[in-house]
């Protein structure tokens, strides 16, 4: 499949939405100990902008080009399909791309977000089921950062 006309579609199809209903489960582990949790069915509005606001407008290329790259689509069985990105996957220059965008975007007052990428180890996978409509239906993000034994799984289940 052609991932650029795949991202393509499915952008085009969340870009006409302005609400989005399901429901958002976010769970903070630090040293086996649950540090927070959070849970939400309210449903989500959608703001239109982007998520990576830095200035260099050549990073975003290369964070794109690198991501769709890197990126896993396969089609389900029954119906669907199912798009992964794994951080090990990664190249080098792309880990510490990301790295560099979430320590400039994260707030000084978020200590647990600063603490998960302190030692530039952390890992990550992104999970998302898609309709044949190019809906995401499911979205799994998981984080962990081995060095200082902290998780944050973050699962969203659009209707």
């Amino acid at each position: 499949m052609n991932k650029i006309k795949f991202v393509y579609d499915l952008l085009e199809t969340i870009k006409q939405k302005e609400n989005l209903k399901g429901s958002l489960n976010m769970v903070g582990v630090k040293d086996n100990t649950k540090v927070f949790e959070m849970n939400s069915s309210n449903g989500f509005y959608f703001h239109n902008k982007s998520l990576l606001n830095h200035e260099h407008k050549l990073n975003k290329a290369k964070l794109l080009l690198s991501t769709l790259n890197h990126m896993k689509i396969e089609k389900n069985r029954v119906n669907g399909y199912t798009l992964s990105l794994i951080s090990d996957k990664m190249s080098k220059d792309l880990q510490d791309l990301i790295f560099e965008i979430i320590n400039s975007n994260t707030k000084e007052e978020n200590n647990f977000i600063k603490q998960f990428h302190e030692s530039k180890e952390f890992k990550f996978q992104v999970k998302l089921s898609i309709n044949n409509r190019y809906e995401i239906k499911k979205s799994i993000v998981e984080i962990e950062n081995p060095q200082s034994k902290m998780k944050l799984n973050v699962n969203v289940k659009l209707i």
